[in-house]
């Protein structure tokens, strides 16, 4: 398999604007999952709730401990997969 080496150059282009690239990404994965857990699966979602997980997992890596932060990333997506569930069998009701 061939490596798409187009978005390589795109990335390699914008490196100079890389903070504006990083903010509009992150903008838009934040509509994203805002849009999913909101309107797709109905899901409440509880900024505090991922604020907490996410900074488990950064101070896991910030303390270079790639375990607890495995284990921190691993019961955030346990938890968002025990909601997206609950929130499917919501909508069988």
């Amino acid at each position: 398999m061939e490596p798409n080496w187009s978005n390589y150059l795109i990335i390699q282009s914008l490196w100079g604007s890389f903070p504006l690239m990083l903010l509009l990404m992150w903008d838009m994965l934040a509509n994203l999952m805002c849009k999913s857990q909101n309107k797709i699966y109905r899901i409440s979602w509880t900024p505090k709730k991922a604020l907490h997980a996410h900074k488990k997992i950064y101070l896991a890596l910030k303390a270079k401990d790639p375990g607890r932060a495995v284990e921190a990333m691993k019961q955030h997506m346990l938890d968002e997969e025990k909601a997206l569930l609950a929130a499917l069998e919501k909508g069988k009701d």
